[in-house]
């Protein structure tokens, strides 16, 4: 049961699996739904924190230049 790529729609694939009685493959696709949510997000929060860390060591060189 490998997924077919990335942009395989994973809760389509559970749904099936639960139409055929086959819990334990709609627990594995249900869990790589889950994966691709947690590192979108995981993908958009190191964004942030990149992007934030730049405008802070900016605001403290423009602070240090104040003193």
């Amino acid at each position: 049961m490998e997924p077919f790529a990335r942009s395989t729609d994973y809760e389509t694939e559970a749904r099936k699996a639960l139409q055929k009685g086959d819990t334990a493959a709609a627990q594995v696709w249900a869990t790589l739904q889950v994966a691709t949510k947690l590192g979108d997000v995981e993908d958009m929060l190191n964004a942030l924190y990149e992007s934030t860390g730049r405008e802070l060591s900016a605001l403290i060189g423009v602070l240090n230049d104040r003193e």
